[in-house]
């Protein structure tokens, strides 16, 4: 059973040019310079954060998904709207916590939520 859910989705919109683009110089001989654009994949992810009471089953769910790595899909269904997280994978170490809270935190991070 999941307890409670916070989500972060990528929001292009809202975020400077100057985070979602890395800009560099590059010498092209001659005292000649370019500027390179490219586009910063680390803006390109969603976290997905939420815990579940400790239980047997849930524990066997958790551990199934370490297994899977990033082969994990979530998806989460809110006032109507469904998110889907593709390659999620675990970023925290579930496990150190179990038993502390009665509950078992996840934080993921997956490709961009659609």
């Amino acid at each position: 059973m999941v307890r409670r859910s916070e989500t972060q989705y990528p929001k292009k919109a809202s975020i400077p040019c100057w985070f979602l683009h890395t800009v560099r110089v590059k010498s092209g001989g001659g005292g000649a310079k370019k500027i390179v654009v490219t586009e910063n994949a680390e803006t390109q992810t969603s976290t997905v954060k939420f815990t579940l009471l400790t239980e047997d089953s849930a524990i066997k769910t958790v551990r199934g998904w370490l297994q899977l790595r990033d082969a994990n899909r979530i998806e989460i269904v809110e006032q109507g709207i469904t998110r889907t997280f593709t390659q999620a994978i675990i970023t925290n170490n579930p496990e150190n916590a179990i038993g502390e809270s009665g509950e078992i935190p996840l934080e993921w991070v997956s490709q961009a939520a659609v």
